[in-house]
């Protein structure tokens, strides 16, 4: 995976309120999120007027989420930013990162392969924690995790196949 994706970004979880942030405002996404089903950017939550957004951690289309901290079925779901409204930040919770611009792999293809079997069972040995209620995902499982990329016709016959199927 490490030759295929950018920088991987750690998010910020300060306190915030516990409605959804309105469009103009910043909020800081909800792990809830990032489900296998899809990016949902309404699971988020408005941060305080008094802090400042970090912008690094802002999510854009195109980007790549990974949960990373909590309980062990939640830690490691993948999601493909298809759209979003702009001024959202991923939380420290989750990460988030980019297909490079010479890589063969699609981004919504990336889900589908980091959801495989073969991965998961792979990062469940491999998550960091000492209870099953909190596990983490750091940088190197990620960088160091096999994964088959196929030519990129045959992805998109297999995204659209997967999603005409929902």
């Amino acid at each position: 995976l490490g030759e295929e994706i950018g920088p991987i970004i750690g998010g910020w979880s300060p306190t915030c309120e516990r409605e959804p942030a309105a469009i103009g405002e910043w909020g800081v996404l909800k792990t809830t999120a990032c489900v296998w089903d899809g990016y949902d950017e309404t699971e988020n939550k408005r941060l305080p007027e008094d802090l400042r957004p970090v912008q690094k951690a802002e999510v854009v289309r195109n980007d790549i989420l990974i949960t990373r901290k909590g309980p062990m079925d939640r830690v490691g779901v993948v999601v493909h930013v298809h759209e979003t409204r702009p001024q959202l930040m991923v939380p420290d919770t989750v990460f988030k990162t980019r297909i490079l611009e010479d890589s063969e792999m699609l981004p919504e293809f990336l889900p589908i392969a980091l959801g495989s079997t073969p991965v998961q069972r792979g990062w469940s040995q491999k998550k960091i924690g000492l209870a099953e209620a909190q596990v983490n995902l750091n940088h190197s499982i990620l960088r160091e995790t096999p994964i088959f990329c196929p030519s990129k016709d045959e992805q998109m016959r297999i995204v659209e196949t997967l999603f005409s199927a929902r």
